[in-house]
């Protein structure tokens, strides 16, 4: 009630067409890879399925960005659900990885499309001394939606199977691209031909480059927690992912109008400073502290990222926003990927031998790992269904991974205990 008095209907309606269409990509992100192996994937193959989407992703922004400041942005929500929903069809009809990955470039468009043209249309919605507050709930409803999704997806997968759970995903982007056509938008936003053909704004480089900052922390940060807190005497590592995640969310509400009231620059410093504390007190505590790291990382990147949209919307004109977020969607999602491979743990070669040469067959034998690091926080997708083998673990237990207490260890998208699916058999990370 209250937030339909502070802002129009149409921000509201895009608030909910924003939420179901990511709800659609991320009830997958967990389950497909799932069935990928069920079709014979191997861990380049799932890889492959989640790298084309942001490959995709990240080359189309700036020309989607384009597409919305020539017109684009009345119809980019209804195109995105379209493609959410052709995704969801498709992977319901694949019976191959290939096709898999073919479909998932769908989703890569949906993405650039839906992220980008939300942007664009909450600042355009938005009262101008609300932009700062409209884009936190913005984001609020990305994380919302990243972080019920994952675990929604295996619910709905365990209940209705894998075609269950795909026709959900084609269903949330058809309902999202229907409301999208009810976006009653009126004149707030203008259709133009910019006199500057460019499809990257080189107006929002310094918003830019800051983004791209907060992205790399982030997915160098993510991708190194688990195992980090775990070396660190944290009993559940998972605790810190719910700080971060509860951090940005407690930003993203309470702290919403900072940036309305006090201004961008005065707002993304704070957060800043609160992201590096966050990060320094991770880097160098131990047990629960590792918990306060995450929250304060967490409040620092809710207050600072939608912070610094709002800051590129104020540096640029109305008919140029389309190019502005587009481009700082390709620096967020540069500095995404260059995290990824920045993440990858070295050293400790994972030998993983399986004793039969039937797949089926494998399932009953244990595989071998003979030194390196403890392999727990890097448990290859082609390895669920197998009993493992570990010897010589550097914390001098054999059978590193099957101990109940490195079990809890293991990140949760790697261990969903078992998920029984009426399209394939139980499937089990250890037996």
């Amino acid at each position: 009630m209250v937030l339909a008095m502070r802002f129009p209907r149409a921000f509201l309606t895009l608030l909910l067409v924003t939420f179901l269409g990511y709800l659609s990509f991320q009830l997958l992100t967990a389950s497909l890879p799932l069935y990928a192996v069920t079709l014979g994937a191997d861990d380049a193959a799932v890889g492959l399925l989640a790298g084309v989407i942001a490959l995709i992703s990240l080359l189309s922004r700036p020309w989607v960005g384009w597409w919305l400041d020539r017109g684009g942005a009345r119809w980019g929500m209804a195109v995105g659900g379209g493609f959410y929903a052709l995704s969801g069809l498709g992977i319901l009809a694949s019976h191959s990885v290939v096709a898999l990955a073919s479909f998932r470039t769908f989703t890569g468009l949906a993405i650039a499309l839906s992220s980008t043209t939300s942007l664009v249309l909450t600042v355009a919605l938005a009262p101008e001394h609300r932009r700062g507050e409209a884009l936190s709930l913005l984001s609020l409803a990305n994380s919302i939606g990243q972080g019920v999704g994952p675990v929604a997806g295996i619910a709905v997968a365990e209940r209705a199977g894998y075609p269950g759970l795909f026709a959900t995903c084609a269903l949330l982007g058809a309902v999202a691209g229907g409301l999208a056509l009810n976006l009653r938008i009126g004149n707030a936003v203008h259709a133009a031909r910019p006199r500057d053909h460019r499809v990257i704004h080189f107006g929002v480089l310094v918003p830019g480059l800051i983004l791209a900052a907060l992205s790399l922390s982030f997915g160098v940060t993510f991708g190194l927690l688990a195992v980090h807190a775990s070396r660190r005497g944290l009993v559940n590592p998972g605790l810190v992912f719910v700080t971060v995640a509860g951090g940005q969310i407690l930003a993203q509400t309470l702290l919403r109008h900072v940036s309305d009231r006090f201004g961008r620059r005065a707002t993304i410093a704070p957060g800043l400073v609160l992201v590096a504390a966050g990060m320094g007190i991770m880097a160098g505590a131990a047990g629960l502290w590792l918990v306060l790291g995450g929250l304060l990382f967490g409040i620092g990147l809710g207050t600072a990222v939608p912070t610094i949209y709002a800051l590129a919307s104020d540096l640029v004109p109305s008919d140029e926003r389309g190019r502005a977020m587009g481009t700082l969607g390709v620096f967020s999602k540069s500095a995404s990927a260059r995290a990824r491979s920045a993440a990858e743990p070295s050293g400790g070669s994972l030998d993983w031998k399986r004793r039969s040469p039937s797949p089926e067959a494998s399932r009953s034998q244990p595989l071998s790992y003979n030194g390196g690091p403890c392999p727990y926080h890097r448990v290859p997708y082609s390895l669920i269904g197998h009993r493992l083998e570990i010897n010589n673990a550097p914390c001098g237990a054999r059978n590193c991974g099957r101990s109940p207490e490195h079990r809890d260890l293991i990140p949760t998208r790697y261990r969903p205990a078992v998920v029984r699916l009426r399209s394939a058999k139980p499937i089990r990370i250890f037996s």
